[in-house]
């Protein structure tokens, strides 16, 4: 099993990140899994990755499940092909975003042009488009916005 372990990025605990993230992916080597660190500001780091690693492969391409650590919180753990079967996202008006049930509208975002929500695909009417979700916008999603 290929498992990518996202640290780094820019905050004042970016250090902390780096060892933290090391350690688990020496841990899960140990126990037999591809482990490997993806630097979310830097990218892969060339000198720990794989042959798997190239530079057309993305995140999406990557692994096979998806834990989202924020602040110390397990966010998400999930297989990567149910998070992109699951979720959506929808892009409409205000008066449009009044008909989705409010239980399925995981995160949302409102601007002077209307809203774009993540949203569970099985809860929202069938006459209402959605979109895919990257892994990336997911992540968006679960950091910067709430309800």
């Amino acid at each position: 099993m290929n498992i990518v372990v996202l640290a780094g990025g820019t905050s004042t605990e970016r250090d902390i990140s780096i060892l933290t993230s090391t350690k688990v992916c020496e841990s899960l080597r140990r126990n037999g899994y591809n482990a490997n660190i993806v630097d979310v500001f830097f990218g892969i780091d060339s000198e720990n990755v794989d042959n798997f690693f190239n530079n057309d492969n993305d995140l999406e391409k990557l692994c096979d499940y998806i834990a989202f650590l924020h602040k110390g919180k397990l966010l998400l753990c999930e297989e990567k092909d149910l998070l992109q079967e699951e979720y959506g996202l929808v892009h409409c008006s205000i008066d449009e975003f009044q008909a989705i049930p409010f239980n399925s509208v995981k995160y949302k975002k409102e601007n002077a042009y209307g809203v774009e929500a993540m949203v569970l695909r099985n809860a929202v009417p069938s006459d209402i488009h959605i979109s895919p979700i990257s892994i990336e916008e997911l992540f968006v999603f679960m950091v910067k916005e709430a309800k």
